[in-house]
Order: structure tokens, then C-alpha cells, then sequence
């Protein structure tokens, strides 16, 4: 008896389980119309650099138009025939931010375009660019503004957060002196300015805190020699850095007007250096006495004056990788 009341109890615990898996949604042996398991989003690598540099936009140069850009510019006719004024577009290759719009696990990048037509004038744009089935195709743009600089990006759910230099009511077109965030989320309309929060004026005091470093100088943005590393750090009155052979240490003064700032007694230690590096120091010193100006060109600082122009990387942007 009891051997058959063993055999009834497995019995009915094999029975008791088959009907729970029947009830469980999505389960293998799942009756018809039960929920299956969602599928998995393919998971497409973002844009690279290279392909954003030959990929085409639309709504940058011309409402409805679309261009082309080719190794990261593009020309359009002259204005004029004969003439030399035409509109451009290029795009910042030191600029990719790679960010989760729709929420859909997979990332799409985040780039710069810079529209100008031969004047003073050059209009910022944010352009988003995906990848869906192997096509690389843009999704969103908002514009950031005709000489408005960009300091920082950075993504947030389902947008992207600004922080900008742009222009205070009293300021020229050439200088725009007023922090501000902004902050942009992907809806059904495409790229939306939800929210811009002023934060006050561009001060010396901006800079502080960062160890910057030197990526490209000269007006061609000349990269610096493989392993050469130059740096720059503000403190309250005093700014140092290190150089490819000697540490040099200066004061920075700021000017009557956001922006303005000069170095002065630039010295510097005294080693033995092999002569490329001493030239790359020599430049970047006689570079930093000239600087009267400093902005920011894409998450980049740069500093500028009658000499060559300097640009520098810190760790609050977004890198062209």
C-alpha cells in the first residue's frame, strides 16, 4: 500500500507542475496566445567619426534641402556667379556624443555642424544620427545659435543637456559672455529645447579646476606629436601646467570684459631637452605670452590672441571617439 500511495503522490506532483507551466505566460508548452518573451533590440554600433564626416543632413544650409558632406565639409554654388561668397557646412571633428534617444538600448551620436555663408556669422547646429539596418540616416537637429559657444555636452535620458556661452543683451555678436543650460529631449516633434537656466557670467573662474590639456594649435588646429603632452591648470590667481620636457608656472589676468584674459612672468623650470621637444615648448610658450581671449569651440577651450591659437580638452566633454 504505501508503495502505491508513493507512486500516486509522484503522480499527482508531475500533474500539479505540467498545469502550472501551462498557466505561466510565455512559457515553453505555453497554450496559444499566451505572452512571449520581448525580442531583443538589435544592438547596431553608433556612427563613426568617419561615417558622420561623409554621411548627409538636411534642413542645415536650406530649410529643405539635404547635403552631402565629404571628409566633413561641404560647399555650396556662389551666391554670385563668379563670386566667393557661398555657404559651408562643416562638421566639428572633435565633437561626438553618443546618446539613447528613443529609449531603445541602442545609442545614436550626437554631432556639430557649422553653417556659414563667407560673413562674421556662423550658425551652430546639434544634429542626431543613427544607425538602423546598416544605414547611417539623421533622426533630429535643433539649432544652437549663430556664434554661441559650446562648453559642454553631456547626455540625459531621452535627451541631451548644453552648457553654452551666449549672448547677454548688451553684448557684441563677437563676444557672447552669458552661461547658460540647456537642456533638449527627443519627442514627437524631434529635438525639443525643454528648459535654458542662466547661470551667470563667463568668468577666469570657469577654468579652474580642470587639468586641460593642449590637443591642437595654429590656426590649422595642427594635432600635437604623437605622445607630446602639454597642460594647462587655472588656480585662483596662478595657473601652471607641464610642458613636453619643463614645468612653467604665470599669472592670468582677466580684462574689463568677459572673455579678456592675458598671462604674465611666464617662467619655467631649466631641463635638458632633446630640440623637438624644445621647439614644441618654445611654440606653446610664445603662443601663451600673445593669448588675449579665451572661448570655447565645442566642448574645447581655446585661447587666442596675435599669436597662434591654443586648444585644449577637458575632462567635461565630448570626444570625437
Amino acid at each position: 500500500m504505501g508503495s502505491i500511495a508513493s507512486r500516486c503522490i509522484q503522480l499527482s506532483t508531475v500533474l500539479l507542475s505540467s498545469a502550472l507551466a501551462c498557466q505561466l505566460p510565455g512559457s515553453l508548452g505555453g497554450k496559444s496566445g499566451s505572452a512571449a518573451p520581448p525580442a531583443l533590440q538589435s544592438q547596431e554600433p553608433p556612427p563613426s567619426p568617419g561615417e558622420l564626416a561623409n554621411a548627409s543632413y538636411k534642413g542645415i544650409a536650406d530649410e529643405g534641402s539635404t547635403l552631402a558632406l565629404v571628409d566633413g565639409s561641404w560647399k555650396g554654388a556662389p551666391f554670385e556667379p563668379g563670386g566667393a561668397s557661398r555657404p559651408r557646412v562643416t562638421i566639428a571633428p572633435h565633437f561626438r556624443l553618443l546618446v539613447d534617444l528613443d529609449g531603445d538600448g541602442a545609442r545614436e551620436a550626437a554631432v556639430v555642424l557649422s553653417e556659414s555663408s563667407g560673413g562674421s556669422g556662423t550658425n551652430d547646429f546639434l544634429v542626431v544620427v543613427q544607425r538602423r539596418d546598416g544605414d547611417v540616416r539623421q533622426v533630429a537637429s535643433a539649432p544652437i545659435g549663430d556664434r554661441v559657444q559650446l562648453r559642454a555636452a553631456r547626455a540625459v535620458p531621452l535627451g541631451v543637456e548644453l552648457d553654452v556661452i551666449e549672448h547677454a543683451e548688451a553684448d557684441a555678436m563677437c563676444c557672447p559672455s552669458q552661461k547658460s543650460r540647456r537642456t533638449l529631449l527627443f519627442t514627437a516633434e524631434g529635438l525639443r529645447q525643454t528648459s535654458s537656466v542662466i547661470q551667470g557670467t563667463l568668468s577666469l573662474s570657469d577654468l579652474e579646476g580642470v587639468d586641460w590639456r593642449l590637443s591642437d594649435l595654429g590656426s590649422n588646429e595642427d594635432p600635437l606629436p604623437e605622445r607630446a603632452r602639454v597642460t594647462l591648470r587655472f588656480g585662483e590667481d596662478r595657473a601652471s601646467g607641464a610642458t613636453t620636457c619643463n614645468r612653467y608656472f604665470t599669472a592670468p589676468r582677466a580684462g574689463e570684459q568677459a572673455g579678456e584674459l592675458t598671462f604674465d612672468r611666464i617662467g619655467s623650470t631649466r631641463m635638458a631637452c632633446p630640440p623637438a621637444p624644445t621647439e614644441l615648448e618654445r611654440r606653446y610658450l610664445r603662443a601663451l605670452g600673445s593669448v588675449s581671449r579665451f572661448g570655447f569651440a565645442t566642448g574645447r577651450l581655446v585661447l587666442s590672441g596675435s599669436g597662434e591659437s591654443l586648444f585644449f580638452e577637458g575632462d567635461d566633454v565630448a570626444p570625437a571617439r
